[in-house]
Order: C-alpha cells, then structure tokens, then sequence
C-alpha cells in the first residue's frame, strides 16, 4: 500500500473524470483525507473493481468525493477506516447516484460507517449498505444541506453506538423513501432511521424492518422540528424500550396510510410513541404491535398530542395499561371513521385508557378511565382535550 502525507493514499485527482471498471485500490493511507481515492472537482464513475482495506486520519476511510457528479453503478468499498466521517464514502457539495454495488465492512469512529454525505443530493436505486459501523449513522449519515432518495436497494445489518443504526439523518434537506428496505440495523436510539436537525422524512413505500434501539424508536426516531410523512409503506418487526416502530420527540408526524405492525417494545409504546410531538392518523393500520408496560399500539405522553380522524388501530397488547392507546399528560381526539378495536391489555382499558388528571373526555371519562368498548368512529361526548 501507499502513504499519502496529505490527500489520497491511494490516488489523488483534482478535477477533470475517473473511471474504476477493475482492479484494486486497496492497503492505502492518507495522513488527512481519502484513503483510497481522493477526487475533487469532475465526474468520478465506479462500475466495477475494488476500493479495499484503506485508512484515512480524517475522512474517507474509501474515498473522499467533492464537488461533481458520483456515480456507482457496480463494484464494491470495503474495509475501509476513518477516523473522523466516512468510513467507506465521504461525500461533500456534490451528487452522488449509486445504481449498484456494496459499500460493506467499513468503519467510522464519528458518523457515516458506509456513507458520510454532506451537502448535494444522494440518489440510491440499488445496490447494498451493509455491516458498516460508526460512531452515529452506521449505514448512512446525511448533514448539512443534503438530501436522500431511496427509490430501492437495502441498507442493513449496520451498527451505531448512538443514533440512526441504518440512516442518521441530520440535516435540514429532505429525506425521501420511495422504495428498498431498511432492515437488521442497531443504535442506542433509532434503530432503523433517527431524524434530527430541521430535516423532513417522506416515507411513500418501501420497509423498514428487524431493526433494535437499545432506547427509542426501534424503527423510526423523529427528533426534528420538521415532519415526518408517512403515505404508504412498512414500518414493522423494529425493537426498543420505547417506540418500537415511531418514536416521536418533536416535530409533527402525519400517517395518511401504511401500515405499523409486529413492533416489540420492553417499555412502553410499542406501535408508535408521541413524547411532545404532534401525531396525526387520517388512515393507515396500527396492529400487532407489543408492550411489556402501557400503550400496545400507541403511547401518548409528555405533552404530546395525537389527532385520529381514521385509520385503524388494532390486535395490539398491552402487559399492562392501554391495549391499543394510552394517554398520559398529553392530547388525544378521536373523529371520523377512525376505529380502535380488538386491542388486548391485562390491566386497564383494553381499547384507550387515560392515565393522568390532566386529557379527559368531558363527557364522562374521568382520570384512570378505563375504555373497553370498541370505538369506531367518534368517542361520545365533546372529544378529547
């Protein structure tokens, strides 16, 4: 392997096109950045070959990309390491497509294991990011400005010490999943996916699913001042202490349909749990969803707030409180054709059970109500406040 006392261990070009079709660039370093393959300014194209075993003391253990057009179209990034971002890619103020390939095995002491990418648009249509590792953003971290579409491909089996096992997004741009799966990830808090910053999430298909928090959102943390939108999709199978599927910190999640289901959780809020976020149901399906304590398909609390106009929430369990809701210190209000039934719990209120002395239903339900009956459509009285 070659040392690089600065940029590019392995090959260095500022400006102009590279092309990789074969060969190894591999068992190179870089005292700064780009271990492999340092490439500023042009067009960088990767159908095939190998980008293996190289180190960098700051970032892009594989390759560091900036300003221009990335295109990964076959070949693999492997076993790469950097210190700071971007075990396998770092990417910066650039477009990075990537149709194909396996960005695997690399490593990040900071964010982004497999991909670091900040600022510019990063387009996924195949290919796969799996067993990366880094500090937060084991598959992917996304930051700055920069954007994410996931049309299809998979993202899994990558590991995060803090946030976002799959995909750490932190950034105040748009992620997008249109499709792909987002499978078999770990983090102590947003197995699948953790959203922070301003950023927005638009899910409108695609799965998410097998992914373990050691704390919240074993599928989904949504820890941004923006919206998650959920048109359609998967969110199932995840695991954590709170918030198997959803948890929401701030911000505002609005689920007009897909479905959430099969999530486990060893605390409470097993399908979705809302801590001081906004949740807005028009339609969709919470079921099947598991929790040891309270709110087997949904957990309200801590200022929350939930507005269900439809959709359906049921088959849900609670060990304790709250089968298919539980409200506590939050908002819930229940219209329109919405329906929660079916729900199991084997203390209180196997449908909707409210908690605290604060959300009541004005018409009869007082503190520690206990709600057994199936509701389909408006819960009698004045609603929820």
């Amino acid at each position: 392997g070659n040392e690089a006392g600065g940029n590019g261990g392995g090959v260095h070009v500022n400006g102009g096109s590279f092309t990789i079709s074969g060969g190894t660039i591999g068992g190179n370093e870089a005292d700064t950045n780009g271990g492999g393959v340092y490439f500023n300014s042009g067009t960088f194209a990767m159908s095939g070959g190998s980008i293996n075993g190289n180190k960098a003391a700051t970032t892009g253990g594989g390759v560091i990309f900036a300003n221009g057009n990335y295109t990964m179209s076959g070949g693999t990034i492997s076993g790469n390491k950097a210190t700071s971002n971007g075990g396998g890619v770092y990417v910066s103020n650039g477009n990075y497509t990537m149709n194909g390939g396996t960005i695997g095995g690399n490593e990040a002491a900071t964010f982004g294991g497999g991909v670091y990418f900040n600022a510019g648009n990063f387009i996924m249509t195949d290919g796969i990011i799996s067993g990366n590792k880094a500090g937060s953003g084991g598959g992917v971290t996304v930051a700055g400005s920069g954007n994410f579409t996931m049309n299809s491909g998979t993202i899994s089996g990558n590991d995060a010490n803090s946030y976002g096992g799959g995909v750490h997004f932190n950034s105040n741009g748009n992620f997008t999943m249109n499709g792909g799966n987002i499978s078999g990830n770990n983090a102590a808090n947003g197995g699948g996916v953790f959203v922070t910053s301003s950023g927005s999430f638009t899910m409108s298909s695609g799965t998410i699913s097998g992914n373990e928090a050691a704390t919240n959102g074993g599928g989904v943390y949504f820890g941004s001042s923006g919206t998650f939108t959920m048109t359609d999709g998967t969110i199932s199978g995840n695991e954590a202490a709170s918030g198997g599927g959803v948890y929401v910190q701030i911000g505002s999640f609005a689920m007009s349909d897909g479905t959430i289901s099969g999530n486990d959780v060893s605390g409470s809020g097993g399908g979705v749990t809302v801590h001081g976020g906004t949740f807005t149901m028009s339609s969709g399906t919470i079921s099947n969803n598991k929790a040891a304590y309270n709110g087997g398909g949904v957990l309200v609390n801590s200022s929350g707030s939930f507005a269900m106009s439809g959709g359906t929430i049921s088959s849900n369990n609670a060990i304790d409180s709250g089968g298919g809701v539980l409200v506590s210190a939050a908002t819930f209000t229940k219209t329109g054709s919405s329906s929660i039934t079916g729900n199991t719990a084997s203390g209180s209120g196997r449908q909707v059970y409210v908690w605290t002395s604060g959300p009541k239903r004005n018409s009869d339900a007082g503190p520690g109500a206990d709600l057994d009956a199936s509701y389909a459509g408006a819960i009698p009285g004045d609603g929820w406040e």
